[in-house]
């Protein structure tokens, strides 16, 4: 493969879900148990609490999660209104400690991501706290 696939060669599966914003506070999350399998993204959200104008975003997202023990491979392709396009593949290992989920990506570059975050039945919901963003995965059947 390309260099792009040298994290992950796995397909975006999912759909392509619209970016929206809502009127709600970006709350740390509940935690919980984070399955083995293939996630897709079926939600993305700001949570620009009671600024800004709800509604959709202008942009879209599109990927999918695997996680396997203490590993996990991720693709996205995001897309903006403007024409803005950008397919991030990334690679490494995650801890959860409580609500916290720590994603040590070792691919492309070694970098660490520290996310809010809970599990609803198949779903697993990643927030940052910083940006306000929320991703909600749901396990593929």
């Amino acid at each position: 493969g390309n260099a792009v696939e040298g994290c992950t060669a796995m397909p975006p599966t999912g759909p392509i879900i619209d970016q929206h914003a809502v009127h709600a506070v970006q709350r740390a999350g509940t935690g919980g148990a984070i399955v083995d399998g293939t996630y897709d993204i079926t939600d993305a959200r700001i949570n620009q609490g009671a600024v800004g104008l709800p509604g959709p975003t202008g942009s879209s997202y599109q990927g999918s999660i695997r996680f396997t023990g203490t590993t996990f491979e991720r693709v996205v392709i995001f897309r903006s209104s403007a024409g803005a396009f950008a397919e991030t593949r990334t690679s490494g290992t995650f801890v959860t400690n409580g609500q916290t989920a720590t994603l040590n990506a070792t691919c492309p570059t070694p970098g660490q991501e520290q996310l809010t975050y809970s599990v609803a039945g198949t779903a697993v919901t990643f927030a940052n706290l910083a940006t306000k963003e929320s991703f909600t995965f749901t396990l593929r059947p």
